[in-house]
């Protein structure tokens, strides 16, 4: 299915909970809902004080042209690669740059070795 070596270092820096990261080191055959975050950049978003001093979202900055080409880059492998690897439907977030699978450990695996990938996180069904 691809390289699955990886080190305990990245599996802590995109599987941040202990549950998922056993769980990706497992043999099971069960499968876990995950959303899976590209390690994309996010428009900034200017605020301002509100009433009471709450902060309030005034404008969402653009990102550089540069930077969505980036984005755009990133996605575009996203999805030539992911569905190579996932073998259960793959429902992508396109607003949030994300998606939600239901993966073995070893698609998990997988997924944490991708550089487009910045983070796997347990979904509650």
């Amino acid at each position: 299915m691809g390289d699955t070596n990886i080190n305990s270092k990245e599996m802590e820096q995109k599987i941040t909970l202990q549950e998922l990261r056993d769980f990706a080191l497992s043999d099971s055959d069960e499968t876990r809902p995950v959303v899976i975050e590209l390690d994309v950049d996010f428009p900034q978003v200017e605020v301002k004080r509100g009433f009471l001093g709450r902060l309030r979202p005034k404008r969402v900055l653009e990102l550089s042209p540069r930077a969505q080409e980036k984005v755009k880059e990133i996605e575009t492998a996203a999805r030539e690669k992911i569905p190579k690897v996932i073998t259960h439907k793959v429902k992508w977030l396109s607003a949030a740059h994300a998606l939600m699978a239901r993966v073995t450990p070893e698609e998990l695996r997988v997924l944490v070795t991708m550089k487009e990938i910045r983070g796997v996180r347990l979904r509650k069904e």
